[in-house]
């Protein structure tokens, strides 16, 4: 779902769906890879709208592992066709899992 930003420094807020993180057997998975490609959608919707921003979905109360989490952000978040697209960290550890992620996908 997209909505306006109101009085955010941003035109629009994407709103997307994070699933808990269980086991890993229950399409975990998918649906996270789901939510990135979901809220990446909307590029066509919004022609106004040159970057987008995402937070590390489902690393805190939702419990994702952190380094797979990071591969899954990483995987979809290259696929953005938006002109930047950014990754809002709040700690050193998360920050070393997605660049280790990029890394391992892109290189350097």
């Amino acid at each position: 779902m997209i909505t306006p930003a109101f009085n955010l420094n941003a035109k629009y807020v994407i709103h997307t769906i994070c699933p808990r993180y269980m086991d890993g057997q229950r399409g975990e998975a998918e649906q996270l890879t789901s939510a990135y490609a979901n809220a990446l959608a909307f590029y066509s919707q919004v022609l106004d709208a040159k970057s987008i921003a995402f937070v590390s979905m489902g690393t805190g109360v939702y419990k994702w592992p952190l380094a797979l989490a990071a591969d899954i952000a990483i995987r979809e978040l290259l696929k953005s066709e938006f002109e930047e697209t950014f990754l809002c960290v709040m700690d050193e550890q998360t920050r070393d899992a997605y660049q280790a992620a990029k890394t391992l996908m892109v290189g350097n």
